[in-house]
């Protein structure tokens, strides 16, 4: 992303998905995800150090794109989680 002038500008927690679907070969529950999609079993799993999962950033709402022409980009810090881009 960053070699692409791109800035994300609020990287938090909330921001970043995982797609566990590699990770839960039968699949699982969508409420309870320890079960299996049954309801019935115990759901199987994986764990992340076998089979790693894909990670995702969302929310690009207070992303900036920056012209590599201008030079390194200079801003003020911004604290993300609840603004809303203007």
């Amino acid at each position: 992303m960053h070699e692409n002038f791109v800035a994300h500008r609020d990287c938090t927690f909330s921001n970043i998905m995982q797609d566990a679907t590699l990770l839960y070969p039968d699949g699982f529950h969508p409420i309870q995800n320890w079960m299996d999609p049954s309801y019935k079993h115990f759901a199987r799993h994986i764990t992340r150090t076998v089979c790693w999962p894909r990670y995702y950033i969302i929310d690009f709402g207070l992303s900036r794109r920056y012209d590599p022409a201008q030079g390194p980009p200079m801003e003020d810090v911004i604290c993300g989680g609840r603004q809303v881009a203007s």
